[in-house]
């Protein structure tokens, strides 16, 4: 008898819980919907690649950008300077994008934070006073970031 009544029990949680996925999944999926919607009304993912390079340097990002948020990967390789290669995570303000850059170089895991604005199909790398905060080398502050960098050229993806 004790067997079929803590049998009960547990099936009666893992009812409980299931449905209380079903119902959170449900409301992030909405909530997602309308945070989409509000910024970009295809609701569709932009794809883009941008690069640089010369005979020296070498500057790569591929971006996914879904309204304001920007995601993807970058490769930058300067002349006298380790190649590093990682992941950005970070969003567009107006013209410009903001992003944290998590990458590796010299065998250490590394994040900064880096900038780019976006001039019709290009984005010029951004600079600016930087301090640690967090474990990460974060601009002290955007307003007053120069736009002097490499500009990067829109180019297919696939190259």
């Amino acid at each position: 008898m004790k067997r079929s009544i803590i049998a009960g029990l547990v099936i009666c949680t893992l009812a409980a819980c299931n449905s209380n996925e079903t119902k959170t999944a449900e409301n992030a999926t909405s909530d997602t919907s309308a945070v989409a919607d509000n910024n970009d009304t295809s609701n569709a993912a932009m794809h883009n690649c941008y690069g640089y390079t010369t005979a020296t340097d070498t500057v790569n990002l591929h971006i996914m950008a879904m309204g304001t948020t920007v995601t993807g990967d970058a490769v930058f390789q300067y002349a006298g300077k380790d190649k590093n290669t990682g992941t950005l995570s970070g969003e567009m303000k107006g013209d410009t994008l903001i992003a944290n850059y998590k990458f590796r170089s010299e065998g250490k895991e590394s994040v900064r934070q880096v900038a780019f604005l976006k001039k019709g199909d290009s984005f010029s790398e951004g600079y600016g006073e930087s301090e640690e905060k967090a474990g990460t080398m974060a601009f002290k502050n955007t307003a007053n970031l120069k736009f002097t960098g490499k500009t990067l050229e829109k180019m297919d993806c696939n190259k």
